[in-house]
């Protein structure tokens, strides 16, 4: 039995399993989610006793504490940035949010585009990894990755309402909305306006800001 596989597809199948009780709202959708938390329990039970034996893989007791990973993507078409709708609040972010595991940063900056405001993107260059704070209790240290991103078939866009957004729009730098701030900020888009007119500017790195 191949070790590796099953500590990834088990840890697959726990990630849906967490988003899905994390961020559904429908009951019916919730019992799909407790359904599949009982087949991954009865999928470990199954397990040979040796490889029960293994240290989990995302037992925290076995690591030292790390920070967390987020990913956003500044999509610019001449002077417009993409921004997206969060349905709690109404105000506007880039698209992002935490990496998932086992995807690359810029898989999970073109997963997140896809997924929050359903337009395909290609990852350019990296603008900023900064550290700051999380929102909320305990504030939990994050790292943040800020992708550059050339839009593709714009033409054919068509934004749809999802779990997580209920807007998507391309605005001028200018004319901005209201921010989020706690997760993108109008200094953080200037940035990235920055790096999209000078190919040469450097990623910015172990600056920290509270708001990014």
């Amino acid at each position: 039995m191949e070790e590796k596989n099953w500590n990834q597809w088990i840890g697959r199948l726990e990630k849906v399993r967490d988003a899905g009780l994390r961020e559904t709202k429908n009951p019916f959708d919730r019992e799909r989610y407790e359904a599949l938390d009982a087949l991954i329990d009865e999928i470990k039970s199954t397990l040979p006793e040796d490889f029960k034996k293994l240290p989990a893989l995302f037992d925290s007791l076995l690591y030292a504490p790390t920070p967390k990973a987020g990913v956003r993507t500044a999509v610019i078409a001449g002077e417009r940035i993409l921004l997206v709708k969060e349905g709690e609040d109404g105000r506007w972010v880039l698209p992002g949010g935490w990496a998932d595991i086992y995807c690359s940063p810029a898989e999970n900056a073109v997963k997140e585009c896809l997924e929050e405001a359903g337009i395909d993107c290609t990852p350019q260059k990296i603008v900023s990894v900064f550290s700051g704070s999380g929102a909320g209790p305990g504030r939990s240290p994050i790292v943040r990755i800020t992708f550059l991103a050339r839009p593709e078939r714009i033409e054919e866009w068509q934004f749809q309402e999802n779990l997580e957004t209920v807007g998507a729009k391309f605005f001028d730098r200018y004319h901005l909305p209201p921010l989020f701030t706690g997760k993108t900020s109008k200094e953080i888009i200037e940035l990235c306006f920055d790096s999209y007119h000078d190919e040469r500017m450097p990623t910015l790195f172990e600056e920290i800001y509270e708001s990014l």
